[in-house]
């Protein structure tokens, strides 16, 4: 299980590691021996591996696109009848992983419909959990006569 490293003196180096499950990985280890970056996965073979760290030599000096920056840091929750398991889940997020989570009742409407809604939404957050319970019907429970009842289907 020998490392190959592949660098020019006094720079970071890639080093070009096989796992104990016979895999290729790689790290990228500063000059001063501070781990820089690893693979994100490991490689079928040692020159899988040795084209990944290539590629990413040849595209150093691309930018950054950086997805957790600027507003798109909320979650998003949408749920059907069940406003309890939504605000349960929005608590939990808030409370435990410090994530601003909000529910489509919290946004103002100005006169959008749903869908101009989700659209106005979509590029500022970066998840969106959708909550199914077993009392989602698909519709409202005030346009369901007593005769037709039995022909709703559950959709959760």
């Amino acid at each position: 299980m020998g490392d190959i490293a592949l660098s020019l003196e006094d720079e970071p180096k890639y080093v070009v590691y096989q796992s104990m499950s016979g895999k290729y990985g790689f790290k990228l280890i500063a000059s001063d021996g501070e781990l820089l970056a690893r693979s994100g996965q490991l490689y079928e073979t040692r020159n899988g591996c040795k084209n990944a760290v290539e590629a990413l030599r040849k595209y150093s000096d691309s930018p950054v696109d950086d997805l957790t920056a600027g507003e798109k840091d909320k979650v998003f929750i949408v749920h059907g009848r069940n406003d309890r398991e939504a605000l349960l889940l929005q608590k939990y997020l808030r409370n435990h992983l410090k994530v601003d989570a909000f529910v489509f009742d919290d946004l103002p409407d100005k006169g959008r419909t749903i869908i101009e809604q989700l659209e106005f939404i979509r590029d500022k957050v970066w998840y969106a959990f959708a909550i199914a319970t077993a009392d989602d019907s698909g519709c409202l429970g005030t346009s369901v006569s007593a005769a037709n009842v039995g022909a709703l289907k559950t959709r959760a």
